[in-house]
């Protein structure tokens, strides 16, 4: 027995340099922490788990047991438990789950900082393997999670028990999940070249994501589901390829079925953005260019009330991005053409490219004798009744220029010029589209001769005035 005195005690800048960061003016800490040491190639954080300490206690019970942490839930709602994390985590790009238990139990895992989840659903494997996708995040986002969150049997209705095994949970650098999803190779009727006019998607882009792949399916322009019990948030699914910068949002035309309704929902790494539909017919889901550019997947839920036994049908008459976002008129009457989205209305047969001098040049290669290009343009509230427009091109090629109410095709008015060159103009008159919205200027370059090439075509400006 005997005493001593600590007079002193010193954490030199070794030791508290980022990779063993020390943390001031903290308290709610619920649970001990998982500290990464910073140079591990994983992070295993499957201890101290805790649930939301705002649910009753005994919603979650943990027990450690040979092989991973035993969870036993007694849960309704969208009640949850999770592990504290603490370090520099922002390198690893995945969190990889290994579950054990009872088929069709249903587990949301998620990070509780930057909002990343996933639906899975246990099947009949001794182990199912899990990955959370952080690959989409930045690592100064993925430094910011401190919480990962399990959600058992998430939206239950009413209070569901029932257990299962966490056999290991950690951050790595490798995608580890063989997915029960087969992914799908984005096949468009109208496939996306970065210049088109829409980005259409047609039931055959869709495949159901519950693991027996049974609970959506579909036929040539509808898609039906039947849900299992347990797979309430089971949906069908579209995978996006490309970029699709430059739309207004998601357009659907949807005939229901009786009594039916969906959820139409865009999703990307961290990002996800949901309408309800309950009615037959079209819309548009406005998505801004800063969330176009998250999208990664286009979702249907059938029946969105979050609950097995649900039968239903949705006619898919339309779903495409799109329309381009109209181009604007300056108060001098000029079409603003920087950052216009111009677009090829033929199939793949134009080159689009945007100058850095706010001009565009197009070339096509073989084509048909009616592809074109063009351009959407608000109407400003000023009345014109003119529009100049200036190209330039090979002196052997000729185009016609046309300006279309785009709401309303059969209001429009053209005119050919035989021979470009320099700076070349066309007027088109505009007092006949008055009222519309939106203006749309097609162009037809070598209209009457198929296959034809052409030289580069330049457009230089478009003007409205009186």
């Amino acid at each position: 027995a005997g005493t001593f005195k600590v007079s002193d005690v010193e954490l030199d800048k070794e030791f508290s340099d980022e990779a063993y960061p020390v943390v001031t003016g903290r308290d709610d800490f619920a649970a001990p922490v998982n500290v990464y040491d910073g140079t591990a190639a994983t992070f295993g954080f499957n201890k101290f788990w805790a649930q939301n300490e705002a649910d009753p206690a005994g919603t979650y019970t943990f027990a450690d047991v040979d092989g991973g942490v035993k969870v036993n839930y007694k849960v309704d709602s969208w009640k949850y438990f999770y592990s504290t994390v603490q370090g520099n985590i922002g390198g690893f790009e995945y969190i990889t789950f290994k579950v054990a238990g009872n088929k069709d139990t249903k587990l949301t895992l998620k990070t509780l900082q930057t909002n990343t989840e996933k639906h899975v659903f246990l099947t009949d494997a001794d182990v199912d393997t899990f990955t959370l996708d952080l690959s989409g995040l930045t690592a100064e986002q993925r430094a910011t999670n401190t919480q990962i969150a399990i959600f058992a049997m998430g939206g239950a209705e009413q209070q569901v028990t029932g257990e299962f095994t966490i056999k290991e949970a950690y951050f790595t650098h490798e995608k580890e999940e063989v997915e029960p999803i087969v992914p799908v190779e984005f096949k468009a009727a109208e496939e996306y070249t970065g210049f088109g006019r829409f980005y259409s998607l047609s039931t055959a882009n869709f495949v159901s994501n519950d693991v027996a792949h049974t609970d959506y399916t579909m036929t040539a322009d509808k898609i039906l589901w039947d849900i299992k019990a347990g797979e309430e948030w089971s949906c069908a699914l579209a995978q996006i390829s490309g970029t699709l910068e430059g739309f207004d949002g998601l357009q659907y035309d949807f005939t229901l079925g009786d009594g039916d309704s969906v959820k139409l929902k865009v999703e990307g790494a961290g990002f996800g953005k949901e309408i309800d539909i309950n009615e037959s017919g079209a819309g548009l889901f406005a998505l801004t260019a800063e969330e176009l550019a998250k999208v990664e997947k286009v979702v249907i839920f059938g029946d969105a009330r979050g609950f097995g036994g649900d039968k239903g049908e949705v006619k898919i008459n339309a779903l495409r991005f799109g329309p381009r976002t109209a181009a604007t008129v300056d108060n001098t009457g000029a079409v603003v053409l920087n950052g216009a989205k111009v677009f090829d209305l033929g199939d793949k047969a134009y080159t689009v490219v945007a100058n850095d001098n706010g001009t565009f040049s197009v070339t096509n290669g073989a084509k048909g004798d009616w592809n074109c290009w063009g351009l959407r343009v608000a109407v400003p509230e000023t009345a014109y009744t003119k529009a100049t427009i200036t190209l330039s091109g090979d002196a052997a090629d000729t185009i016609l220029c046309k300006v279309e109410d785009d709401a309303n095709g059969g209001r429009s008015n053209e005119k050919p010029i035989e021979h470009l060159g320099e700076h070349v103009t066309a007027e088109l008159d505009l007092t006949n589209l008055a009222g519309a919205k939106e203006y749309i200027f097609v162009f037809f370059t070598n209209q009457a001769t198929p296959n034809a090439s052409t030289a580069p075509v330049v457009l230089e400006n478009i003007v409205l005035h009186n």
